[in-house]
């Protein structure tokens, strides 16, 4: 593992105390927080990989670039299938950021409100596939 973390360091061109001084993001479960989500969609979401969260170097490195000491880094075919969940997911924080971002522009919210329904009746669909591709967890049994 230790061997791991500093391949991923050296291949990032960075030092260690640069990596460590790096300005760290917030944990996904404040971000969750400050977007009022809710508890149920932080725990939801938590069935995909934290690199659709957040990305991260060795996620790049092992996933989707190679690297040859000749020729540095270079894009790898696309040989990693994406997780259904990572449509889904992101299609709804997309659909919540456009929501958001409609009633904080809008003076009055009846000038967003065709839109937002809309926007809800997509949202409603991509549940649908959502329950559909991965049942939940709290089935009645």
């Amino acid at each position: 593992m230790l061997r791991s973390i500093q391949n991923c360091i050296t291949l990032s061109g960075l030092s260690e105390q640069e990596v460590n001084d790096a300005k760290k993001l917030p944990d996904f479960a404040t971000m969750c927080r400050d977007l009022d989500l809710g508890g149920l969609f932080y725990t939801a979401s938590q069935r995909m990989g934290s690199h659709a969260v957040h990305g991260t170097w060795s996620d790049l490195v092992f996933n989707y670039l190679s690297h040859e000491d000749d020729q540095g880094f270079r894009p790898r075919d696309h040989e990693v299938d994406t997780q259904d969940v990572q449509y889904i997911s992101v299609s709804r924080l997309v659909l919540a950021a456009i929501a958001s971002f409609l009633n904080y522009i809008a003076a009055k919210p009846s000038e967003v409100k065709d839109f937002i329904s809309v926007l809800e009746g997509i949202e409603k669909k991509i549940v649908e596939i959502q329950d559909l591709a991965w049942p939940s967890d709290f089935s009645k049994v």
